[in-house]
C-alpha cells in the first residue's frame, strides 16, 4: 500500500503494570493484538498523537523506566516507551506489532526451524503474559504474545484513530508467505491491485473472503523505494483522510506518501510522527465491495 521506509522492531522492555499492556478481552490466536511505539522522542510523540487522534495516555510502572499505555476512546490498543539504550543509534523510532500465539516458546523454536531468527527469547510480562521477538527469513521483525488466563489484548477496530491493518513489505513474498503459513497457520491469497501484486493473510481455518479472518497484508519492496529493509507497517483507520493528513503536517509530522486510491477499497497515506516513526492512514471507500481476498473487495478495513 505504501512506499515509506520503516525499521525492524527492536527489543521491548518488561512491563509491570497489567493495565498498560493487556485488557480483559478474548485472545484470537494468529491475529495482531497490540502496537508498541518505541520512540526516540516520547514527549513529542505523545503530543503529536494526542492532537492527531485524541489518544489517551496512561502512565505505567516498568522495570526499566516509564511506559505509556495507549487508548482510543477508552479502548486499550498499545503502548509507548523510550527506545531502549541497547538499540543501535541508526535504528529509528518505529511501531512494533504483536501477534497472539498459543505458546510463545514453542513458536520461537518453530520460527528458528523455519529459517527465522529469535531476536528476544521468551520473556515474562508480570501479571500480563509472555512475549518474544523473531525475525522472519526476509529480515522483518514481529513480536509474539501469549496472555495469562483472562488477559487479552485489543486487536483491529473500525473506529477513527484505531489500528486497522498491518502490512509486510518484504524482499521475498514467496519465502515470507511460506514462513508465516507454517508458523502461524496463515493462508496467503495474492491478487493484482492497481497493477501491483498484493497478498492478504487470513487466520487458520478462515475463508479468505471473510473479513473477520483477515489479519494483514503483504507486498514486495519496490526498487523505486530505494534502500528498504523488510518490515511491518501498521495503518490507523481515519474517517477523513485529507483532514488527518493535514493535521499530521500541522502537528510536526511529515507526509511520505500523499493520499492515494486503492481501487474498490479506499484511500491511504503514509506519514511519520515528529520522532520519525512511520505509519499509514486508511479511509474506507464509501461503497466498497465485500470480501477479504486481496482483490478490489473492500477487505482492508
Amino acid at each position: 500500500m505504501s512506499n515509506a521506509t520503516t525499521a525492524p522492531q527492536s527489543t521491548p522492555s518488561t512491563h509491570t503494570d497489567s493495565g498498560c499492556c493487556g485488557s480483559k478481552t478474548q485472545q484470537v490466536v494468529g491475529a495482531f493484538c497490540w502496537w508498541e511505539n518505541l520512540s526516540r522522542n516520547v514527549p513529542a510523540a505523545r503530543a503529536f498523537y494526542g492532537k492527531v487522534f485524541g489518544w489517551e495516555f496512561h502512565e505505567c510502572k516498568m522495570e526499566s523506566g516509564e511506559y505509556l499505555g495507549l487508548a482510543n476512546s477508552g479502548r486499550q490498543f498499545g503502548g509507548m516507551m523510550t527506545m531502549p539504550a541497547c538499540v543501535p543509534a541508526e535504528v529509528p523510532s518505529h511501531w512494533a506489532p504483536y501477534v497472539n500465539v498459543d505458546d510463545v516458546d514453542a513458536s520461537l523454536v518453530k520460527a528458528k526451524s523455519l529459517g527465522g531468527k529469535v531476536v528476544v527469547e521468551g520473556t515474562d510480562i508480570p501479571q500480563v503474559g509472555r512475549f518474544g521477538v523473531i525475525a522472519d527469513p526476509t529480515g522483518a521483525w514481529v513480536n509474539l504474545f501469549k496472555g495469562l488466563p483472562g488477559v487479552g489484548c485489543q486487536g483491529y477496530n473500525g473506529d477513527n484513530g484505531s489500528f486497522c491493518w498491518t502490512e509486510l513489505h518484504t524482499s521475498d513474498p514467496v519465502a515470507a508467505a511460506k514462513f508465516y503459513g507454517a508458523l502461524l497457520g496463515w493462508t496467503a491469497t495474492t491478487n493484482l491491485i492497481a497493477a501491483t501484486e498484493h497478498t492478504t493473510f487470513s487466520r487458520a481455518g478462515c475463508d479468505p473472503h471473510d473479513q473477520s479472518g483477515c489479519v494483514g497484508g503483504m507486498m514486495k519492496v519496490k526498487a523505486e523505494w530505494g534502500p528498504h529493509p523488510s518490515n511491518w507497517l501498521s495503518y490507523v483507520w481515519v474517517d477523513d483522510l485529507e483532514k488527518s493528513v493535514s493535521t499530521v503536517a500541522s502537528s510536526g509530522g511529515k507526509v511520505c506518501c500523499p493520499p492515494s486510491d486503492i481501487p474498490g477499497i479506499g484511500r491511504f497515506a503514509v506519514v511519520t510522527d515528529p520522532a520519525g516513526t512511520s505509519f499509514g492512514l486508511f479511509a474506507k471507500a464509501a461503497n466498497p465491495a465485500g470480501g477479504c481476498c486481496g482483490s478490489s473487495c473492500g477487505c482492508s478495513g
